[in-house]
């Protein structure tokens, strides 16, 4: 299998976690968060991560570049020096009303939308 099918695999198998931790309904949103290409809205991996089970440990590099350790109940620093982060699959319960209904009335892609969710979890 070659790299491009490995990442979407990893994707979309990260969006039906998200269903699955969130009770998701929306097929749309499911979709489109299989889609959306995270390492897209971060810089050059590898990238330091906070796995939430481990949390008390702190921040890790990812072994390497492979945007595949993006798509896990992670967060990613976007700049560790002031703990800010990507939103985690357990926050995404409140926002995901929000993007199911952005998705719904269909203004709106689903890169704006996780943009958007991202904002909102600030």
């Amino acid at each position: 299998m070659i790299r491009v099918e490995l990442l979407e695999r990893a994707r979309r198998e990260f969006a039906e976690k998200i269903r699955a931790m969130s009770a998701l309904r929306s097929t749309r949103l499911v979709d489109a968060l299989g889609s959306v290409p995270r390492e897209e809205f971060l810089g050059p991996g590898p990238w330091q991560i906070l796995r939430l089970a481990e949390a008390v440990h702190g921040y890790e590099s990812t072994p390497d570049d492979d945007p595949r350790h993006l798509y896990d109940n992670v967060l990613v620093a976007l700049d560790a020096s002031r703990t800010s982060t990507t939103a985690s699959q357990h926050s995404c319960r409140d926002a995901s009303t929000i993007s199911t209904c952005l998705l719904a009335i269909g203004s709106f892609t689903s890169a704006a939308v996780w943009g958007i969710t991202r904002q909102l979890r600030r």
